[in-house]
């Protein structure tokens, strides 16, 4: 079976495309699910979408939800078994602490590092995204839509 690790920008995409501006990334993850590709959602992704949401519309493009919302939303969608949540675990910390010397990342690339990192312990043959330059440097296909 496919298996394919939903970035937060296409997690986000999907549950917003309008709001977000990522119609052509909700669309591709319907054919996905259409064509049942098992999609991946590590913890870091319900993070740092959490952190987008609750953030101020004036504060580096956030939505400005109230969290409560935001809460009901996740477990909805957590609920609808669409989406295969992924765990954190030891493997994924040692890939992630390899990556990041190896590769030399700083600043806020490390949370997409960490995604790097999950992505190689699930053996994701290829990642939905909407920022692919790390992942090429991983040399983990990507879809951008």
């Amino acid at each position: 079976m496919q298996r394919v690790l939903l970035d937060t920008g296409a997690f986000l995409g999907y549950l917003f495309p309008i709001e977000y501006q990522r119609e052509l990334i909700s669309q591709h993850i319907e054919t996905l699910i259409l064509k049942g590709v098992e999609l991946l959602v590590p913890y870091q992704v319900l993070r740092e979408a959490y952190a987008t949401l609750t953030r101020s519309p004036q504060n580096r493009g956030g939505f400005g939800m109230r969290p409560m919302t935001v809460v009901q939303i996740f477990r909805k969608v957590m609920e609808s078994g669409v989406f295969c949540f992924v765990s954190e675990n030891e493997d994924i910390l040692q890939r992630w602490l390899n990556f990041l010397e190896k590769a030399g990342i700083t600043s806020a690339d490390t949370f997409d590092a960490y995604l790097v990192a999950t992505a190689q312990a699930y053996d994701v043959n290829r990642v939905v995204t909407t920022n692919p330059k790390i992942w090429q440097r991983a040399g983990i296909p990507v879809e951008t839509s």
